[in-house]
């Protein structure tokens, strides 16, 4: 029997409406720590978004670094870790074979990704095939003597799988890692789903593995029996709100026993709110959200000046605010007229004026848009 423990989509580095989450990351990878400590798994999993750029910022090079360092002080677990598309592979594997003497094993290369890497429990062999994201348009064959493969993201994948296949050991635990978008799969606003090509593979291609550990997806989710989504350890998105983030938990014995989600605690979680600005300001039912990442939509249908700021003297970690669109009036139009149908300039702000704000503008704001105009010499 094996246990493992499959997370993905760190996203180490990553910045939600120019707010740095570096300490929200530490603070979950802080608890993935802890649970290896405190319940024993035989490996754990990292399917690729280690970063969230090419090129991570220092400190989230240092964050990563940290949290293997203290994994190996507290625990000898052997992990498996795969660049995703945010990653460069080649920046993630640095030091990978001096890594894997410590059983931390960085798979970047698709040319390996048909050599399993092996772990023994007990009576078990458990062969794990690590494929990292695979850039669409070009697949270089492994045997010596095949064509490149030039296709789709799935023909490549399918020519590797089938690849894994001819020379995989029945008798094994074959466990299977990527990074890619399953058909069936639910997105969310915080990851790039078709990314320069990379279309949709069928979760069959997986079939002949114990488990698939895949990443790239943000929400946890079974996409089939044996294929799995770990999603985000944190939010990244406000359409996440109502997620339960965490780690999944997997118990293989032959087939899969259990699957289990290990619920991670966010630093500060994450709210959308909706209501007018004042009510925004005062109402009461909004006081337990003080603590959270918001995201405030603003019912009112006039201009409000700076709402960001007079909102984050209550919400001191709002991210972003949005107006509500102006709701139309029975039998009135549901869009702006266009220019053609209106002619000057002063006719194009009278009209944008009044679906803005639902009636006419003032005699002193004419006056005071002709006073721009004449300065920015507009005909």
């Amino acid at each position: 029997m094996i246990k493992l423990l499959h997370t993905s989509d760190w996203h180490l580095g990553r910045v939600l409406h120019e707010k740095p989450l570096l300490e929200d990351q530490a603070h979950v990878l802080g608890q993935i720590t802890e649970i290896l400590h405190g319940d024993p798994h035989d490996l754990l999993i990292m399917a690729g978004d280690i970063y969230d750029r090419s090129l991570p910022p220092a400190d989230a090079v240092a964050l990563l670094s940290r949290f293997l360092t203290e994994l190996r002080r507290k625990s000898e677990v052997p992990v498996v870790m795969i660049p995703g598309n945010h990653d460069s592979a080649l920046r993630l594997s640095y030091c990978a074979e001096m890594l894997s003497l410590s059983g931390i094993h960085i798979r970047s290369e698709a040319a390996c990704a048909h050599e399993p890497i092996r772990l023994s429990k007990g009576n078990d062999t458990v062969n794990i095939y690590a494929i990292p994201f695979l850039e669409p348009g070009i697949f270089d064959a492994h045997r010596e003597g095949e064509e490149a493969v030039k296709g789709s993201h799935e023909e490549a994948l399918e020519h590797l799988v089938e690849i894994i296949r001819s020379g995989m050991d029945h008798n094994a635990v074959n466990i299977c890692v990527g990074h890619l978008y399953t058909r069936r799969g639910l997105t969310s606003d915080s990851e790039r789903v078709m990314v320069g090509g990379a279309g949709e593979v069928d979760p069959a291609l997986f079939d002949d593995f114990a488990y698939t550990a895949l990443g790239h997806l943000h929400r946890p989710q079974e996409v089939s029996g044996k294929v799995h989504y770990s999603g985000s350890p944190i939010k990244y998105s406000f359409s996440e709100c109502g997620d339960t983030k965490g780690v999944l938990s997997v118990t293989i014995a032959g087939e899969i026993q259990d699957i289990a989600t290990i619920p991670l605690t966010p630093l500060r979680d994450m709210v959308r709110l909706r209501g007018s600005f004042q009510s925004l300001l005062n109402d009461e039912k909004f006081v337990e959200y003080r603590g959270h990442y918001v995201e405030a939509e603003v019912t009112d249908g006039g201009i409000i000046t700076n709402p960001l700021v007079s909102l984050r003297e209550r919400f001191p970690h709002i991210l972003s605010v949005r107006q509500a669109a102006p709701q139309m009036k029975s039998g009135e139009r549901s869009t702006v007229p266009s220019v053609s149908e209106m002619g000057t300039l002063e006719d194009d702000y009278r009209a944008f004026h009044a679906y803005i704000h639902g009636e006419e503008a003032s005699a002193e704001k004419m006056e005071l848009f002709e006073k721009i105009r004449r300065e920015r010499n507009t005909p």
